[in-house]
C-alpha cells in the first residue's frame, strides 16, 4: 500500500510539472481533451437540459486558442526571415484588396450606383466584410494548413519506449509524446473549416444586419446635409457627377435612397 502511496504521489508530482512545462498551445489542446473525456459521460445530462448543442463549444474554443498560438510561432518564425516578410505583406496585400472588392460589389448592389462616391462607406464595409474574408479564406487554405502543421509536427515526433507507458512515467512521456500535439492541431484545422463552412452556409440574418448597418452608415457618415439641388426636405444627399445626385430620406424603419438629375434651388 505504501509503495502505491509512493507511484500516486510521484505520478502527481510528474503530472504538475508537466502541466507547468506546457505553453499555451499544448495547454489549450489539453484542455480541450479533457472537455471532450467529460462530455462523453454528461450525455444523458446534457440531453435533459437541451445542451447538447453546446457540449463541445468549450472544445471548440480550446482548440481554436491552441491553433491561434501555432500559427503565432509559424508567423514569427516567418517574420525572423526576408522571404516570410515578404510572404506576410503579400498575404495582408492580397486580403485588403479582396475585402475592398467585396466592398465596392456590396456598394454597387445595395445603393445601385458606381462605389466611387462612397469613400469611407468602402472602409466601412471592408471591415465589417472580415468575417466572410476570413471564412472564405480558411475554408480553402484549410488543406495547406493541415498538411503544414501535419509535418511540421511529425518532424518532431520522438517514438516513446514501451517501458514509459508501462510504468506511467508521465515526464518521459510527455517530453517525447508529440502525437497528442499532432492530434491537436488536426482537430482544430478540422474545427476552424467546420467553423468557416457554418458561417458561409448560414449568414442571412447576418447580411441583413450588415445591409442595414452600411444604409445608416453612408447616410450619417457619407452623405451630407447641404446641396445646391432641390431635394426633398430632411434629406442628405451626395454628388456622384455634374449633373446627378445621389441623395436619401429615413423613413420608418429604414432608408430610401434615389437618384436623380440635379436641379438647382432658385
Amino acid at each position: 500500500m505504501q509503495k502505491f502511496y509512493h507511484r500516486l504521489s510521484t505520478m502527481y508530482v510528474d503530472s504538475k510539472a508537466y502541466i507547468n512545462a506546457l505553453d499555451n498551445e499544448r495547454l489549450s489542446y489539453l484542455l480541450s481533451y479533457i472537455f471532450i473525456a467529460l462530455a462523453i459521460p454528461s450525455k444523458s445530462i446534457l440531453d435533459a437540459f437541451d445542451l447538447r448543442e453546446y457540449a463541445l463549444a468549450p472544445t471548440g474554443v480550446m482548440l481554436a486558442i491552441g491553433f491561434m498560438c501555432y500559427l503565432s510561432k509559424i508567423y514569427e518564425r516567418m517574420n525572423s526571415k526576408n522571404l516570410g516578410k515578404w510572404l506576410i505583406a503579400l498575404v495582408v496585400v492580397l486580403v485588403t484588396k479582396f475585402n475592398f472588392a467585396i466592398a465596392e460589389q456590396s456598394i454597387n448592389i445595395i445603393f445601385k450606383v458606381p462605389s466611387a462616391a462612397f469613400t469611407y462607406t468602402k472602409t466601412f464595409i471592408s471591415i465589417l466584410t472580415l468575417p466572410f474574408s476570413l471564412s472564405l479564406i480558411l475554408m480553402f487554405t484549410f488543406p495547406i494548413l493541415m498538411l503544414v502543421s501535419m509535418i511540421d509536427t511529425s518532424l518532431n515526433i520522438s517514438a516513446n519506449t514501451l517501458k514509459n507507458i508501462l510504468t506511467f512515467n508521465i515526464r518521459a512521456i510527455g517530453e517525447n509524446l508529440k502525437t497528442s500535439l499532432l492530434l491537436g492541431r488536426t482537430l482544430a484545422s478540422i474545427a476552424i473549416f467546420s467553423c468557416s463552412i457554418g458561417f458561409l452556409q448560414y449568414t442571412d440574418k447576418y447580411t441583413d444586419k450588415l445591409e442595414d448597418a452600411i444604409k445608416s452608415f453612408a447616410f450619417n457618415f457619407e452623405l451630407q446635409s447641404y446641396n445646391y439641388c432641390s431635394l426633398p426636405p430632411n434629406s442628405k444627399s451626395i454628388m456622384i457627377s455634374d449633373h446627378l445626385v445621389y441623395f436619401a430620406v429615413k423613413t420608418a424603419d429604414s432608408y430610401d435612397f434615389k437618384i436623380s438629375q440635379c436641379i438647382e434651388n432658385t
